[in-house]
């Protein structure tokens, strides 16, 4: 599962990034900021920003952190805080990238998180989502769509309890296009 995953991000990094042509150098990159609403009244920050490299892909970079609101957390004080990063890229199969249409993003994210209990607290998570995004005139965007995330901590022999399985997640993200 964690050859495949990676070879599938970086096949579809590769894909995105042969995409860029002369043509799409003339113009102006699109570029894209949005976070995720549903895990920022969670207490996790997912914010990403995407610059357009053809006409259907876009570059994402990420950054993620989880720092839970104190009173409606149930975590320890020592798993408040985790941070990290991640890079991936978006397909947009039925219209062009940043608008509106059917969407696909592979994201592989890595960080540090107290939420795993081990002594580095390190992760790797890659991730896939499929969803549908909406482009208003103003320049919002909001998009919805449904991710499978696969959490890999390498020193998980220490006693972390890292689950075996994908883990699906509902998005929500408000974003804007610049």
């Amino acid at each position: 599962m964690k050859k495949i995953s990676f070879f599938l991000v970086l096949f579809l990094f590769s894909l995105c990034c042969s995409s860029l042509d002369v043509e799409q150098n003339q113009q102006p990159k699109m570029r894209s900021i949005k976070v995720n609403s549903l895990a920022l009244a969670l207490g996790f920050l997912d914010l990403h920003f995407g610059v357009k490299t053809s006409k259907n892909t876009s570059i994402i970079l990420a950054l993620d952190t989880h720092f839970f609101w104190p009173p409606a957390s149930l975590a320890k004080p020592s798993e408040l805080f985790g941070i990290g990063g991640g890079l991936g890229v978006r397909f947009s199969p039925f219209s062009l990238a940043h608008e509106s249409g059917w969407f696909i993003e592979a994201l592989l994210r890595t960080g540090y998180s107290g939420l795993v209990p081990t002594s580095a607290h390190f992760v790797v998570i890659p991730s896939i989502e499929s969803g549908y995004a909406w482009l208003f005139q103003s320049g919002l965007t909001l998009s919805t769509g449904l991710s499978l995330n696969y959490i890999f901590a390498p020193n998980k022999n220490e006693g972390a309890w890292v689950p075996q399985f994908p883990i699906p997640l509902f998005n929500l993200t408000i974003g804007y296009i610049f």
